[in-house]
C-alpha cells in the first residue's frame, strides 16, 4: 500500500520464488536482508527516496541482471549485492558516499561498474571474485580502499585469495588507488586528461605515454 513507510528486516526473506515487484514510492527505508536469497528475483523497482542499500538486501539474488539505484541513495552496505551471480553492470549513483564490504563481492558476471566521484570509501572486500570486472575507474574522491577490495578472487587451491591478473584499475597519478594498485601489485592506468590522456605502466614498469 502506498502508506507503507518502511520495510522491516528480512520482508522477504528466502522467497525463493519470487520473480519480480514494484515497491511503492511511499518506503522511505528498506531494513536490511530485504531480499535475502530470493533466487528468482529477475527485476525489482525500488522506491525513489531511500538513502540506503542495506546490508544484505540483495544478497544472493542470483537470477538479477540489472538494477536500477536511485539517486537518493547515499551508502551501499555490507554484502548488499553479493552473489548476485547474474548481475551483469552497476550504475552507481552520484551521491553515494560509501560501498561496504563485500558489498559487490561474488558476482561472477559483473562486467561494468560506474564509480561517481561522491564515492569516499570502498571497505575490504567490496568487488572481490568478480571475474569479468576487467576495468574499473575509481575517481580521486575516494580516499579509503580496503584490502581485497580490487583485484582478487578465491583461488579454491590456495584456499584464500588470489591476485586477479585480468583487471586494469584506471586512476590519478598519487590518488588513493594508485597506492593501491601499486602495493597489491594490480594493473592499472594512469589518467593523465579526463578525455583522452593516459599513461600506461604495468604493475611499476616504466610507462608509456599515449
Amino acid at each position: 500500500p502506498d502508506t507503507l513507510t518502511t520495510l522491516d528486516e528480512g520482508t522477504f526473506y528466502e522467497c525463493e520464488s519470487l520473480e519480480s515487484i514494484v515497491l511503492p514510492d511511499s518506503i522511505k527505508k528498506m531494513g536490511g536482508c530485504t531480499f535475502y536469497c530470493c533466487f528468482s528475483l529477475k527485476s525489482v523497482v525500488l522506491p525513489s527516496k531511500i538513502n540506503a542499500i542495506r546490508g544484505f538486501d540483495f544478497f544472493a539474488c542470483m537470477a538479477l541482471e540489472s538494477i536500477d539505484i536511485p539517486d537518493t541513495v547515499r551508502m551501499i552496505d555490507s554484502y548488499a549485492f553479493s552473489e548476485c551471480e547474474s548481475l551483469t553492470s552497476v550504475k552507481i549513483p552520484d551521491g553515494v558516499t560509501d560501498i561496504g564490504e563485500h558489498a559487490f563481492s561474488y558476482c561472477y558476471t559483473l562486467g561494468y561498474v560506474d564509480i561517481p566521484d561522491s564515492v569516499e570509501k570502498i571497505d575490504i572486500f567490496a568487488f572481490y571474485s568478480c571475474p569479468e570486472l576487467y576495468s574499473v575507474t575509481v575517481p580521486e574522491s575516494v580516499t579509503t580502499i580496503g584490502n581485497y577490495a580490487f583485484g582478487y578472487y578465491f583461488d579454491e587451491d590456495k584456499g584464500g585469495a588470489a591476485l586477479d591478473s585480468n583487471l586494469v584499475l584506471y586512476c590519478r597519478e598519487n590518488s588513493v588507488a594508485h597506492t593501491y594498485a601499486v602495493e597489491n601489485g594490480v594493473a592499472y592506468l594512469i589518467c593523465i586528461d579526463p578525455i583522452t590522456g593516459f599513461s600506461v605502466t604495468d604493475r611499476g614498469s616504466d610507462y608509456i605515454t599515449l
